[in-house]
C-alpha cells in the first residue's frame, strides 16, 4: 500500500520521545520519517493533565511555530493514529501547512485540540516538545481504564458537568 498521507507529529510520537515506538512499529501500518520541520502558523503547544500530555491547541496565531517531524504514512497507519489520538472524539485531524527546508510549503495532517478549556491557553507555551525538557514535566507512562480515559478527556475539555456522580474505579 502506498505511503500517501503526510502527518506532522510534535509530541510523544516523535523520535526519542516516550511513544516513539508507535511510529516505528510495522504492526501499525507503513510509514517513514521524512524530516524535522515546523508549522507555518503559530499554535499553543502546552503540557497538561496528570500524565503531562503535550497538547497542540487549534487556535491559529496564538503561541509559537511548532517544531516536529514530518512523516509519510499509509492508510492503515493513519487509521491507527486516529485510534491512538482518539480522533475525532478528543483530537481532531487537521490539515496544516508545514514549512520545508527549501522554503516550499506542504500540507500535512496534525492532531489538535479544538474543544478545550480556555485556561489551557494560559499555560507556558512551547515551540518544541521534549518529555525531558527544562519544563520539568516529563510524560508519565500510564495504563488507565476506558472510564478514566473518558473522565480525563472531559476534564481537559471542560465538559464534566454531566458527569456528576460518575465513579472511576482504578484498574
Amino acid at each position: 500500500m502506498a505511503l500517501q498521507h503526510k502527518v506532522f507529529v510534535y509530541g510523544t510520537l516523535k523520535r526519542g520521545q516516550p511513544n516513539r515506538e508507535f511510529m516505528a512499529a510495522a504492526a501499525h501500518g507503513r510509514g517513514r520519517f521524512l524530516s524535522e520541520r515546523h508549522t507555518k502558523e503559530q499554535y499553543s503547544l502546552v503540557i497538561a493533565g496528570r500524565f503531562n500530555f503535550p497538547f497542540c491547541i487549534n487556535k491559529q496565531g496564538h503561541g509559537k511555530r511548532i517544531k516536529g517531524e514530518l512523516w509519510e504514512v499509509d492508510d492503515e497507519r493513519l487509521q491507527n493514529l486516529d485510534l491512538v489520538e482518539d480522533a475525532p472524539m478528543f483530537y481532531q485531524q487537521n490539515l496544516r501547512v508545514i514549512c520545508l527546508e527549501d522554503g516550499r510549503e506542504m500540507e500535512a495532517f496534525m492532531y489538535q485540540l479544538s474543544n478545550y478549556k480556555e485556561s489551557l491557553l494560559s499555560l507556558p507555551c512551547l515551540d518544541d516538545y521534549d518529555s525531558e525538557g527544562a519544563h520539568n514535566l516529563p510524560h508519565r507512562p500510564h495504563k488507565i481504564t476506558p472510564a478514566e480515559t473518558m473522565l480525563l478527556m472531559h476534564k481537559i475539555l471542560g465538559t464534566t458537568d454531566h458527569l456528576v456522580g460518575a465513579e472511576v474505579i482504578p484498574a
